[in-house]
């Protein structure tokens, strides 16, 4: 996305973009911390703000957020939530934040109630009714992939799927709404910075219509435009 906007955009905004990228998602916010870059595009805003109080980092999210990797429920042995047996496996993603993400998203598919504690971030423990006694289990986010065609159905992000080689759009049982973007990903800059011109110029450009056009093109449902 930021290279479409370099490409595409920026010359005749009058920015020049320099794209830095980073191995790992704790690079960036150190980078941003010590001034060696103006601004990351990588992250949601739960993620960013419990970082930031860990390292005692003072970020803004700029807002609203440009893009979902929406969270998907998948499966390699049915074609529908309803062929899914009693006491079947599920796996979700063990971070606390993908984790409550994919419990939302079978909340959402009727397959488990959740307690009603807004604000939360939810458990398997906080399930308060699951009809088919599915045996959810958390593993990490590599293993998600691997271990699809051995269990009844994995929740895990757009960007896994793209890697496996299957498709949002086609191959998701059921999809985190994009309505409510809680873990939509936007560009963020340290306290202070957020009115920068070339900051403010460069997030405008990220939700420009072409921007939001290039995303459903070429990432067929695996990333959300934020309307």
């Amino acid at each position: 996305m930021l290279e479409f906007v370099k490409k595409n955009l920026a010359p005749a905004a009058g920015l020049n973009i320099e794209i830095v990228t980073f191995s790992d998602s704790v690079q960036d916010n150190f980078a941003l911390r010590d001034k060696q870059i103006d601004a990351n595009y990588f992250q949601h805003v739960p993620f960013m703000e419990d970082f930031g109080k860990q390292h005692n980092i003072k970020m803004v999210a700029l807002n609203p957020p440009i893009h979902l990797n929406p969270v998907g429920i998948y499966s390699k042995r049915h074609k529908s939530l309803a062929e899914v047996p009693k006491n079947g496996l599920v796996i979700i993603p063990g971070d606390i934040n993908n984790a409550h993400r994919a419990l939302k998203v079978l909340e959402e598919a009727k397959l488990i109630k959740l307690k009603n504690n807004p604000g939360v971030l939810v458990s398997i423990k906080d399930i308060v009714e699951n009809p088919k006694n599915l045996q959810i289990k958390e593993v990490i986010s590599g293993q998600l992939l691997p271990s699809l065609p051995d269990v009844d159905l994995g929740v895990m992000t757009g960007a896994t799927v793209l890697a496996g080689g299957m498709r949002t759009d086609k191959d998701a049982l059921a999809l985190e709404s994009a309505k409510n973007p809680l873990y939509a990903v936007t560009l963020t800059t340290l306290e202070g910075q957020e009115n920068d011109p070339k900051i403010q110029k460069l997030y405008k450009l990220l939700r420009d219509q072409k921007v939001k056009d290039f995303i459903k093109e070429k990432y067929q449902g695996a990333v959300i435009p934020i309307p």
